[in-house]
């Protein structure tokens, strides 16, 4: 065997473990555009969906339209005194409530200017679409799984005991397309090889670290029926699919792209798709 071949045998054996690091999560800030009336409803609405996993005890405090007219109200208030959550929806403050194609500017600067994980909600006002009543089907979404334990850790702390924990990772075909096209331009590399193996390690990798997540989660008392979705394909289109089949309650991603200041592609593809479910954005 030569050098290089050991090298690789050894590297495809080193497997990325699960590491059970739940999140703490004292504080909850409730920003809307309604009154302090229509606000108090609506808390009473979302306090049980976030108690039905394990993030029971949280200390509320609400921003409402009596409180705030502009997005730098909202940001100072989050910079200055951070909750462990803000929970919110779209389009505050009423502009371009009737347009799907964006999230609105306070949403926008939230995900993206503070480190506070945001739970977006359907807006209250949207005819035909209520809050579920818990978080029983929770769905983590990334083309990148492996190693993200931030991610893996608020999708289990969220997701009710008897619930299931779908940990996905969607590699994107284009994508991957893409690289095999290119390694068939390389002399010297085996295309018929390559095209066999890349996909299958792409997909051993997230498949491994999904294993190790059901285990640990198991070895903690945490029995909520993990499943993996892993999988070469259309990211968008797939996943929204997957959320209508399974009935996702909950749907957990990250945003944060350190490159650039706008929110990640997939991310935000989604946030922007998937209107009718309650959304966590990391």
């Amino acid at each position: 065997m030569k050098l290089d071949d050991f090298e690789s045998v050894f590297r495809s054996s080193v497997k990325t473990p699960f590491h059970h690091a739940p999140p703490n999560i004292e504080s909850a800030l409730l920003v809307t555009d309604v009154d302090n009336a229509a606000t108090g409803a609506f808390l009473g609405e979302i306090q049980p969906f976030l108690a039905s996993g394990h993030a029971d005890g949280i200390e509320w405090t609400t921003l409402t339209s009596e409180d705030f007219q502009e997005v730098s109200t909202v940001l100072d208030r989050v910079r200055r005194n951070p909750p462990s959550l803000v929970v919110c929806y779209r389009h505050l403050l009423g502009q371009g409530v009737r347009l799907p194609y964006s999230l609105g500017s306070t949403v926008d600067t939230l995900t993206q200017a503070t480190d506070v994980p945001v739970l977006l909600l359907p807006r209250p006002d949207e005819v035909g679409i209520t809050l579920p009543k818990k978080a029983s089907q929770v769905m983590v979404v990334t083309d990148h799984l492996t190693g993200d334990d931030r991610l893996v850790n608020w999708a289990a702390h969220l997701c009710t005991d008897d619930g299931t924990l779908f940990l996905s990772h969607i590699e994107d075909k284009a994508i991957l397309k893409k690289y095999l096209d290119a390694c068939s331009k390389i002399p010297g590399i085996d295309f018929d090889l390559a095209k066999e193996k890349l996909p299958k390690k792409l997909l051993a990798m997230p498949s491994d670290y999904i294993a190790s997540t059901s285990e640990i989660l198991a070895k903690q008392g945490i029995h909520e029926n993990v499943q993996a979705l892993v999988k070469v394909g259309d990211p968008v289109k797939d996943y929204e699919q997957l959320v209508e089949e399974l009935g996702v309650d909950l749907l957990i991603m990250n945003t944060k792209d350190h490159d650039q200041n706008a929110m990640h592609a997939l991310a935000y593809a989604l946030s922007v798709e998937i209107r009718n479910r309650p959304l966590l954005l990391l």
